[in-house]
């Protein structure tokens, strides 16, 4: 990099003129980082004098930055923050406790909303599937996103990078780094699970069955992939967040975080659209298809966050002030992570207020202690019934009442002589 000693002579007076009573000056600037603004001012159309037109224009940060990132050290790149925001006057927000109450009380509703899930399943249904498993491993991976961000928030995110000290822009990266893969294979695992669910629900209709299962085929395919690349985005992997680091290099990280984002919205309106053709041709009321569709489609709120997600993923990576401007991205992750998992457990939460609230939804429940005992009738997907007899009987009829509702069909049974 060249300069002439006499531009930084006249940049270092002009500076201390207009800076003096700051706390931070142009004393404080690292040769490095003075050469970096001296080179790429006159770029821009500002002299180096002009420190009115520097704090104007828009363009000069992004390459600034780029200037230190190439020739300097995180380090040079902080002092200079903090002497461009006492020369340009710039604010000092604090919104570094809005992901710590967000993200906390969001993963609060979502560990009781499982916790529910749990009760109907060994209370109510009495069964604990894959989809079950899946879940409460996604809950405990989404634990690790939560931790990471609320770290985060303490080491100063939500703040502009100016206010932050020395060496806290690269624990909040490296913090951001972890929270980011979890997130990859948590969003995977709660849309796995309504997949497994939909294999359950739908367990007689092979093509429906068939089609569920490609479907989590290519997605646990496609998010090995995603989480490799996104693991080993940077070479070496530490560049992602010290890039004091020499002669390290990265992907495109903005172009990886747009393909992780759209992949996530093609798999969410896959999984929405997928139960519908077989939930046209059910033997049931068309009161009860809609109150069942409606409850697939607010699997689409996940689709939404994930579109909102996608859009404040625009300044990311290439962001001269990321513990700022990457809040929107971190804690639109965790809501996408939660809504997702709030999506899977709906079956499960609708089957336990039926159970809880049975005047409310008399036509589910009326019934319950005299459903007769079912079977699988060979080549069809209707169910055959027989009775059961004593407690073990009662029980068994309830069980199965269960399972006919968990398939979704209201074909009646045959009522067999009273015992």
């Amino acid at each position: 990099m060249k300069c002439l000693g006499s531009v930084f002579v006249a940049l270092l007076l002009c500076i201390v003129s207009t800076a003096s009573a700051q706390e931070y000056s142009i004393a404080n600037v690292t040769t490095c980082g003075l050469s970096c603004v001296a080179e790429v001012a006159p770029t821009v159309g500002c002299s180096v004098l002009d420190t009115a037109c520097q704090c104007k224009n828009t363009k000069l940060p992004e390459l600034v930055t780029n200037c230190l990132l190439a020739n300097c050290t995180m380090h040079d790149g902080l002092i200079l923050a903090k002497v461009q925001a006492a020369v340009c006057d710039l604010p000092h927000p604090d919104r570094s406790s809005l992901p710590i109450i967000l993200v906390a009380t969001v993963y609060t509703v979502v560990c009781v909303l499982i916790a529910l899930r749990l009760v109907s399943k060994i209370w109510v249904s009495r069964t604990m599937g894959t989809d079950d498993w899946m879940i409460i491993s996604a809950l405990v991976i989404l634990f690790i996103s939560v931790f990471f961000t609320i770290k985060m928030a303490k080491m100063g995110f939500g703040k502009h990078v100016w206010d932050l000290q020395d060496g806290d822009l690269m624990h909040i990266l490296e913090y951001f780094y972890i929270a980011e893969n979890a997130y990859v294979v948590a969003i995977t695992l709660a849309k796995i699970s309504i997949l497994f669910l939909y294999l359950r629900l739908f367990e007689h209709h092979p093509s429906f069955r068939l089609a569920a299962h490609i479907t989590i085929f290519s997605t646990a395919v496609a998010t090995l992939v995603l989480s490799f690349i996104t693991i080993f985005s940077c070479y070496p992997v530490a560049y992602f967040w010290d890039r004091d680091i020499k002669g390290g290099r990265c992907l495109n990280i903005q172009n990886v975080a747009y393909a992780v984002g759209a992949l996530s919205i093609v798999e969410d309106l896959v999984i929405v659209a997928l139960p519908f053709p077989v939930l046209f041709r059910l033997q049931m009321s068309t009161s009860k298809k809609v109150g069942i569709g409606v409850m697939f489609v607010l699997g689409g709120l996940g689709c939404i966050v994930s579109m909102i997600r996608l859009k404040s993923l625009m300044h990311f990576s290439n962001s001269v002030d990321p513990s700022w401007d990457n809040v929107p991205v971190v804690t639109w992750t965790v809501i996408e992570l939660c809504a997702a998992m709030i999506c899977a457990s709906l079956p499960a939460l609708r089957l336990l207020v039926m159970h809880l609230f049975p005047r409310i939804f008399p036509s589910s429940l009326r019934s319950a202690s005299k459903t007769p005992v079912f079977s699988t009738r060979e080549g069809s997907g209707l169910k055959s019934w027989q009775t059961g007899t004593g407690l073990e009987g009662r029980k068994k009829r309830l069980d199965s009442f269960l399972e006919l509702e968990r398939s979704g069909t209201d074909t009646p049974p045959e009522v067999p002589p009273k015992d």
